[in-house]
C-alpha cells in the first residue's frame, strides 16, 4: 500500500480530533440525557473522517476502495445517531423502544452489508475509477441503486431531525433557543455538503464534502456543549422538573420582574403566563417580598406568607435564592412557593386540641402527666402537683421512672421525699405531644382505699374465723345434747309402755315430754347438718340414678302420714324422664323436707302433689300444696336460717326454721337451684333442679336391678 500527501486530509484530521474530544467529554457525563447518542454520533463521525483521511492518503485503487468500505459503518450510523440525539433532546425517549430502533436500523445494516460485498453485485458503486488531479491520485465513484435508496433514507432522517429542532427553536425559551439553533446548524451542514457533492455543483470535483461539513457539525456540537451546556441543561430537564413540580416556581430578573413561572405558580397567583411575564413581583407577592434585596447578603431567605381570602386562603412557605452567571454576577432570583396549608391547619387543630386537653385534665381529680419517648416528663396537671407534692414547674423536665406498660392498670408506690408515701393506680396510653410520640399516664391515689380494703379483708378473716367457731360450737353442742336426749327419749318411751292405761294424767305429761324431746332432737340434727355443710365437711357422693323411683319411694314413705291427716298425696312423673347425676341421699333429703313442709302447712281435705319435668340441662322436681301459703313479702326470706312464719295448722306443727336453709345448701352441693312460688291462702310450690344425663351416658343396669 502506497501513500501520498493530500492537503484535504488536514481538515478531516481536525474533525476526527474534535470528535474524539467530544466523545471523551460526553463519556464522563454519560448519565446525562442525550449523552449516549452524542457519544455514538461522534464515534461515527470519527470513523468516517479517519477512513476518508486514509482513503485520500492512499494512491492505488484497491486501497481507496478498501478505505471507502471502512468509512461505511460511520456513514450509515451518523443519520441514525443524530436522530436519536434530537429525540432525547426533545424529551421523547418513549419513541426509542427496541422495536422502533430495530426498524430504523434495517436499511443502514443492509447498506453496510452491500457496501462490503459490492464487488459481487455493484449495488452501492456500479463503477469505480482512478484519475489524477495534479499530483494527487483521486478516485471517482459511480453510485448504484442501493446507494440512492440509503441516501433517500438518510435524508429523510435528517429532515425529521431538522423539523423537530425547528419546532424547539420556535417554542423554546431564550436559553434553549441557543441550544436548538446550534444543533440545527449541525444538522444542516452535512446535508448541504452532501447535496453539493451529489448534485455536481461541487467546486472540488471528486471530493466528498460531507465529512468536511461534519467539521461544522462538530463545531456546532462543541458550541452547544461548552457554551449552552447541552448535557447540563436541556428542555427536558425544565419540562420534567420545573413544569411538573408540585411547588410554585417564579424567576425574577434584576429588576424584580417576573420572567418565568410554572403552572403551579400561575394557579397560586391566579394569572396566566402572559399576564405575569414582565409584571413587577411586588404586584403579585406584596406581602412576601417586603425588604427583599438582590444582593449577596440576601442569598437565601425564607418566610411564611398567606394568600387569598376566606375558604380559598392558603399558607405558603416562600424561599428565595439568587441566580448568578459565569462571572458570579447576580442575574436574578428564584422563588419557590410550597403550600403548607394542611400542615398549618393541622398545627392549629393540634394547638386547639392541646388547649382542650389542658382544660379537661386540669379539672379532673386524677393526676395526669405526659412523658416523651425518652422518659422526660413534659406536662403535669394540678392533681399531679398534689399527688407528687411538687409544683408543675419542678416536675417538668425530670425523668419518669415508672415502668411503661401501655393499656394495663399498674399499681405504683410514690415516695415523695419528706411527705408520706402514697400508692397510685396508673394506666398508660400512647399519644402525641406537640407532634411527637409520647405517653400519657393517669394516676389515681388509692392509698386510703387500699387501707380500707385491707381493714375489710382483716374483718372478713375475723368473720370467717368466728363463723368457724360458731360452726364448731354448734357441732359440739349438738353432739353433746344428742346423747342425753336420746337416753331421755328412750327412758320416757319405756315408762309410757309400763304405765299404759294406768294413769291417764301421767301419760299425757310423758307424751308432751316425748314430743318436745323429738322436736329438740330434730333441731339438733338440723344444726349438725347445717354446720357440716357450711364448714365444708359434707361432700356429695355423686352417682347416676333414676328420678322416677326416688320420687315414688319418697312419696310412698309419706303415704300413711298424709292419710292420717286427711290430705291427698300424689305424684306425676313421666316414664321417659331422664336420669340424673347427683347425691341420691341428699336429693331424697331435700324432697323429704319439701313434702314434709307441704303436709305440715296443708289443712285436712287439701292436697300435696310431686311432679317432674326436664329441659336440655336439668330435671326439675316440684312439690305443690294447697296449704295456707306465704305472703309475697316473705317469699324472699324463705331460705334463710331460723326463718319462721305464723302459719301452722295445729299444735305441734311449728318447725325449726332450718329445713329450707338446709335444702338450699344441699342443692348447691351439686350446682342446682331451688326457688319458691306462693300466694297467701292458696298454697305454695317449691322447685329444685338436678343435672340430667343423656340416655347414651347411662350405664347398663344389671338384671333385676
Amino acid at each position: 500500500m502506497h501513500w501520498q500527501y493530500n492537503p484535504y486530509a488536514l481538515p478531516l484530521v481536525i474533525v476526527a480530533l474534535m470528535s474524539a474530544a467530544l466523545v471523551t467529554y460526553a463519556w464522563r457525563r454519560r448519565a446525562t440525557p442525550g449523552a449516549g447518542p452524542l457519544i455514538l454520533l461522534m464515534l461515527a463521525v470519527l470513523v468516517w473522517s479517519l477512513g476518508y483521511v486514509l482513503g485520500l492518503s492512499s494512491t492505488d485503487l484497491p486501497s481507496k476502495v478498501f478505505w471507502a468500505k471502512v468509512q461505511y459503518p460511520g456513514i450509515v450510523a451518523v443519520p441514525l445517531m443524530w436522530l436519536g440525539l434530537v429525540i432525547q433532546y426533545m424529551g421523547q425517549q418513549k419513541w426509542l423502544i427496541r422495536r422502533n430502533l430495530t426498524l430504523l436500523a434495517i436499511i443502514p445494516l443492509v447498506t453496510l452489508l452491500l457496501a462490503w460485498t459490492n464487488d459481487a453485485h455493484g449495488l452501492i458503486w456500479s463503477r469505480v475509477s482512478l484519475y489524477s488531479s495534479g499530483s494527487l491520485s483521486m478516485v471517482e465513484f459511480t453510485h448504484g441503486p442501493a446507494f440512492w435508496v440509503y441516501w433517500g433514507y438518510s435524508q429523510l432522517l435528517l429532515v425529521v431531525s431538522a423539523i423537530l429542532l425547528l419546532r424547539s427553536l420556535v417554542h423554546s425559551r431564550r436559553i434553549y433557543r441557543g441550544q436548538a439553533g446550534a444543533m440545527l446548524v449541525g444538522a444542516l451542514a452535512p446535508w448541504a455538503g452532501n447535496a453539493l457533492y451529489l448534485s455536481g455543483l461541487n467546486p472540488f470535483p471528486g471530493l466528498d464534502l460531507t465529512p468536511f461539513a461534519f467539521a461544522l457539525t462538530g463545531i456546532a456540537a462543541a458550541w452547544a456543549v461548552f457554551r449552552f451546556r447541552l448535557l447540563g441543561i436541556v428542555p427536558i430537564a425544565r419540562d420534567a422538573v420545573i413544569e411538573s413540580m408540585s411547588d410554585g416556581v417564579i424567576v425574577l430578573d434584576t429588576q424584580k420582574r417576573i420572567v418565568d413561572l410554572n403552572p403551579v405558580a400561575q394557579r397560586i397567583l391566579g394569572c396566566s403566563t402572559s399576564e405575569a411575564i414582565g409584571a413587577p413581583a411586588s404586584q403579585m407577592l406584596a406581602t412576601g417580598l417586603d425588604g427583599m434585596g438582590l444582593h449577596p447578603d440576601s442569598t437565601k431567605a425564607r418566610r411564611e406568607i398567606m394568600l387569598g381570602e376566606g375558604e380559598s386562603q392558603h399558607w405558603y412557605d416562600l424561599r428565595t435564592s439568587l441566580l448568578y452567571d459565569k462571572r458570579s454576577r447576580i442575574t436574578g432570583c428564584l422563588i419557590t412557593l410550597r403550600d403548607f396549608t394542611e400542615r398549618k391547619r393541622a398545627e392549629e387543630a393540634l394547638r386547639e386540641s392541646e388547649a382542650r386537653f389542658r382544660r379537661l385534665v386540669e379539672q379532673t381529680a386524677d393526676a395526669v402527666i405526659v412523658v416523651d419517648g425518652e422518659g422526660v416528663l413534659r406536662f403535669a396537671n394540678p392533681a399531679a402537683e398534689v399527688l407528687f407534692c411538687r409544683p408543675a414547674e419542678g416536675l417538668v423536665g425530670e425523668r419518669f421512672g415508672f415502668p411503661v406498660m401501655t393499656g394495663e392498670m399498674t399499681k405504683v408506690d410514690l415516695f415523695r421525699g419528706d411527705a408520706e408515701a402514697r400508692v397510685a393506680e396508673m394506666r398508660v396510653v400512647e399519644t402525641e405531644w406537640v407532634g411527637e410520640s409520647a405517653y400519657l399516664a393517669s394516676l389515681r391515689d388509692v392509698t386510703e382505699r387500699d387501707r380500707m380494703l385491707k381493714d375489710l379483708e382483716l374483718a372478713n378473716e375475723e368473720l370467717k374465723r368466728l363463723s368457724q367457731v360458731k360452726s364448731d360450737l354448734l357441732a359440739t353442742v349438738s353432739h353433746e345434747l344428742r346423747t342425753p336426749l336420746t337416753i331421755i327419749k328412750e327412758g320416757v318411751s319405756l315408762v309410757l309402755d309400763e304405765i299404759a292405761g294406768k294413769v291417764e294424767g301421767q301419760r299425757e305429761i310423758l307424751g308432751m315430754t316425748l314430743r318436745n324431746v323429738d322436736r329438740l332432737a330434730k333441731l339438733i340434727d338440723s344444726l349438725l347438718t347445717i354446720s357440716r355443710v357450711e364448714s365444708g365437711r359434707i361432700s356429695p357422693e355423686v352417682s347416676v340414678f333414676g328420678m322416677n323411683s326416688l320420687v315414688e319411694d319418697t312419696v310412698l314413705d309419706f303415704a300413711s302420714h298424709a292419710a292420717g291427716r286427711g290430705i291427698e298425696l300424689s305424684s306425676e312423673i313421666p316414664e321417659e324422664v331422664a336420669h340424673t347425676v347427683a347425691d341420691a341421699d341428699k336429693v331424697r333429703q331435700v324432697l323429704v323436707n319439701l313434702i314434709g313442709n307441704g303436709l305440715k302447712f296443708t289443712p285436712a281435705g287439701g292436697s300435696v302433689k310431686v311432679t317432674c319435668k326436664e329441659n336440655e340441662r336439668d330435671v326439675l322436681v316440684s312439690v305443690k300444696d294447697t296449704g295456707v301459703g306465704i305472703a309475697e313479702k316473705d317469699v324472699s326470706r324463705l331460705f334463710q336460717k331460723f326463718t319462721q312464719f305464723d302459719r301452722q295448722i295445729g299444735p305441734g306443727d311449728r318447725g325449726t326454721g332450718l329445713g329450707l336453709a338446709i335444702s338450699r345448701e344441699l342443692v348447691n352441693l351439686w350446682g342446682g337451684r331451688i326457688w319458691a312460688e306462693s300466694e297467701l291462702g292458696k298454697g305454695s310450690k317449691f322447685t329444685f333442679t338436678v343435672p340430667r344425663v343423656r340416655p347414651e351416658d347411662v350405664p347398663a343396669m344389671p338384671a333385676g336391678g
